[in-house]
């Protein structure tokens, strides 16, 4: 099979911009059953394959839920000034996926939230952003942005294009049995400040699964659900400016258990295994939401956590945290901060 070349490990995803490092996590060995089938495992941060771009249109009506999370933190990095080394500070910017679950939270992965060290990356440092299709707005849009503010000011009216297509986090919540670096339990739930979708025409909440999904702890194999991601499309290649989609399946945990030596199906109970033709996440959009439906409707099915990465990394499974397994942390924190 394919990966021969490859060592199997994982890596943490943290920044997808230029300068940004990615941090190493654990090491983790191949299936020693399977010696040709040696494989990286790492943080996925975009789409890479056979996807297709996302119109306005499908962005309102398909993943309306769909946002990124911007952070920054300081590391120090050795520079020879003459014959001198100096701890230089250098700033990281880490960009991740997200998914609004109400007008005050977002969810996403754990290890998006964390910087080289495992520490958590201060709250203060992030924003949330509504983007449409393109990853950054044109000219155009700025200036309107711009004027709208103006005239706002002006007027003390408010009008649609001053309406902030960002949110500030207010508060952090990992899930309590997440560690640096693993592959398990790798959700967390951001309280933030207003989140106006009912004035942004392609923003808006996803829904958690319905009973009839959690009882069947699905979604269940063979069901077809939807992704998206700002993209390479090929790997190691660039940030595409256009959001792009693509459709996975969702697989038998099995198939993604298989990829490490003695991995346990049992402790992979709350996580999701999904797959598609040629198409997988790769190094940008970790913490993105997976689309699913259920009798038409659509609810937030998984969180985009690991996948495959080397030559050929699309025709391998990608591995999601299971929305199900995690529901009722997720309904209670969203209670407690409510609450407060």
């Amino acid at each position: 099979m394919a990966y021969s070349r490859a060592v199997l490990a994982l890596t943490l995803l943290l920044a997808a911009v230029p300068l940004a490092l990615t941090a190493p996590g654990p090491a983790a060995r191949p299936n020693n059953n399977n010696n040709n089938n040696e494989r990286l495992l790492s943080r996925v941060r975009r789409i890479i394959g056979n996807a297709d771009e996302v119109n306005e249109e499908e962005k309102q009506r398909l993943f309306p839920f769909s946002v990124t999370i911007t952070g920054s933190y300081y590391v120090r990095v050795p520079k020879k000034i003459g014959f001198i080394t100096l701890n230089v500070p250098v700033k990281r910017q880490v960009h991740c996926g997200a998914s609004i679950l109400d007008r005050n939270h977002v969810i996403t992965a754990a290890h998006c939230l964390l910087d080289e060290d495992g520490d958590l990356v201060a709250s203060t440092s992030w924003k949330v952003y509504m983007h449409s299709i393109k990853r950054k707005p044109s000219m155009y849009e700025r200036m309107k942005s711009w004027f709208a503010r103006k005239a706002s000011k002006l007027t003390g009216k408010s009008i649609a294009e001053n309406v902030a297509h960002h949110a500030h986090f207010k508060k952090i919540h990992i899930h309590p049995s997440y560690d640096k670096g693993s592959i398990l339990h790798d959700v967390a739930v951001i309280e933030t400040s207003d989140i106006r979708y009912d004035q942004i025409s392609h923003a808006g909440p996803i829904g958690l699964p319905p009973s009839e999904v959690v009882r069947a702890d699905g979604p269940t194999p063979g069901t077809l659900c939807d992704y998206s991601g700002w993209g390479c499309t090929r790997p190691k290649g660039s940030v595409r400016e256009k959001l792009l989609m693509a459709q996975f399946t969702v697989k038998p945990l099995g198939d993604c258990t298989s990829v490490f030596q003695g991995g346990d199906s049992a402790l992979w109970q709350k996580n999701l295994c999904v797959q598609a033709n040629r198409t997988t996440v790769c190094p940008g959009d970790s913490g993105g939401g997976l689309r699913c439906e259920h009798n038409g409707r659509p609810y937030l099915a998984g969180i985009a956590s690991s996948a495959a990465t080397g030559a050929n990394p699309e025709l391998y499974p990608a591995n999601f945290m299971r929305i199900t397994g995690y529901i009722s942390w997720i309904r209670e924190t969203m209670a407690l901060s409510s609450a407060r």
